[in-house]
């Protein structure tokens, strides 16, 4: 079964983005869902993150991820996670 996901993203991103994946014989679509399948797949961002394009906040944030902690709770439904936000 398919679902929507909407993201938000520069224009000019996306409009850059595009024209080279057309170039390339494919859509935003079918690499953003290829993209998701690498992270499934080593449980992780399929490419390096180069330390000299992040700031110390979001290095903080990886080294937290990467040891496991101040992850977001896991929902088995929206109902569940709009209970944990009423709370």
């Amino acid at each position: 079964m398919n679902t929507n996901l909407t993201i938000r993203v520069d224009k000019s991103v996306k409009e850059k983005s595009q024209a080279i994946l057309n170039n390339l014989g494919l859509d935003l679509s079918s690499v953003i869902n290829m993209l998701l399948r690498q992270i499934i797949l080593k449980e992780s961002v399929p490419f390096s993150i180069d330390s000299r394009t992040v700031n110390d906040e979001t290095r903080l944030v990886l080294a937290e991820a990467e040891k496991g902690e101040n992850l977001s709770k896991r929902f088995g439904s929206v109902d569940e996670l709009i209970e944990d936000l009423n709370k």
